[in-house]
This record gives C-alpha cells, structure tokens and sequence, in this order.
C-alpha cells in the first residue's frame, strides 16, 4: 500500500490571502471611513438648514453709530465704557443696556482651501465647483446649506468627504448649540449687506451675524445676552446700517 502523500504549507498562498484580506479592509475603510468621518458631524444644528427673515421690520430708534474692528453700524444705545464713541481697537462693545456685542474679521477661508496642497485638496477643490468656489459668501452658502443626512455610504469617498469637510465649516460658524436644541439659521440681504443669522433673540442667548459686503469683505457680530435684550428690529437696522471701513 501506498502512503498518503503530506501537504506541504504553502507560505506564498497564505501571504496572497492575507493581502488580499488587509487589501479589501483597507479599500474597504477607505471608501467607508469619509462617510462615518460626515456621520460622527450629524449633530441636531447640523440638520438645520438657512430659512428667509421671518421678520423684516426694522426698528425706527435713534442710533447711535460705533466702530469695531474696521466696521461701524448703528445702535440705539451708548456705550458703558466709550461715552466719546470713539473707534476702537478692541472687537468687544457694551452697552448701557447691558447687551454684549463682539466683532471680529475672520481669514478667508477661501484663501486657505486654495493653498491646501496635494491630490486629495485638488478632489475636494474639484468636488466643491466652481460655484462654492467662487467667493467665501458662495462657500459659506454652500456649508449652512449642507446636512449630515447628505453623506451615503454608495457615495464616492470624496463626496462624502467634501460633505465632512462642508460640515466642519458649518459647526465652525455657526456654533454648537445650548442643549442640543435647534437653532434658527435665517439668510437674508438689505442692502450692500447679505448674510446669515444663527439664533432668535427672542429665545437665543446668542445671536450670530455673519455679514458680508459687495465686495466680499467679511465680518462676524455675535450679539451676547447676558443682561440686556435686543429685538429682531434692532438687529434688522443694526445689519442695514453696516459700513465696512477696511
């Protein structure tokens, strides 16, 4: 009688298999890994997207006009701690009422989406167009207009990780909000001024103005509740009356 033969262990097999394997994992996480990046980005505010002015009246007061950070507008109240009204340097202003207002001119983030540099920031760039491209008023449209409800798995890794990256911008301007409530995103335009307004002030503690000019020229107003009021009106005319200085 013959012996059976002995298999021998074939290490070159064993080694294409296991790269196969670690090869679909790692495609496999590649193509996965952008939308589970968006997903982990689905907070409540993410959800909500830009609404017109519920209200457009504008408040008739006297106003008095201040400069912050290159900017000035009217207000209908005088400062605590300025009675000269003189422009300064500092982006924060209280007034006798007690509202907070902080201004402040942030980077162009366009600027900096440009200069990133490399094969996946030119698929981004691509993925974007160029409509969201085209200004930092464009893009900022393009993030406040974005959910996390937007990223799918059957999509393309760079969609889903464009929606990530839309996402992030997003939750950087607009803010966290207070107990995981919803807050109002509302776009509106008056006059050379356009923008967003994230908050009610009937119902928000803060209210956050992100403004831009004809030109393109970006400022940022938070108006912060602490121990005064503000209504809808007053921030209407406070956007109407913006000028930009720089």
């Amino acid at each position: 009688m013959t012996e059976p033969s002995k298999r021998t262990i074939s290490w070159k097999r064993i080694a294409i298999a296991l790269a196969m394997v670690f090869g679909l994992a790692f495609l496999l996480a590649m193509w996965i890994g952008p939308f589970y990046q968006a997903r982990l980005l689905e907070e409540t505010e993410s959800e909500v997207l830009p609404k017109p002015l519920p209200d457009t009246d504008m408040s008739s007061d006297p106003t008095v006009r201040v400069e912050r950070q290159g900017v000035s507008f009217g207000v209908p109240w005088d400062e605590t701690d300025n009675p000269k009204r003189k422009a300064s340097k500092s982006g924060m202003l209280i007034l006798v009422n007690g509202l907070a207002i902080s201004v402040s001119r942030p980077a162009r983030e366009l600027d900096a989406l440009k200069s990133l540099k490399g094969p996946t920031a030119a698929a981004l760039r691509f993925e974007l167009g160029n409509q969201a491209l085209n200004s930092d008023f464009a893009l900022i449209s393009t993030a406040v207009s974005t959910r996390g409800s937007d990223a799918k798995w059957w999509h393309t890794p760079i969609y889903n990780r464009k929606i990530a990256f839309l996402l992030t911008l997003k939750m950087c301007w607009v803010g966290f909000p207070e107990e995981s409530k919803q807050v109002p995103i509302y776009a509106f335009s008056e006059g050379q001024v356009r923008g967003f307004q994230v908050g009610d002030p009937l119902h928000d503690r803060v209210v956050r103005l992100i403004l831009f000019d004809e030109t393109g020229r970006e400022c940022r107003i938070e108006l912060l509740k602490f121990h005064g009021d503000i209504s809808q009106a007053e921030i209407n005319a406070l956007v109407a009356s913006l000028q930009f200085k720089t």
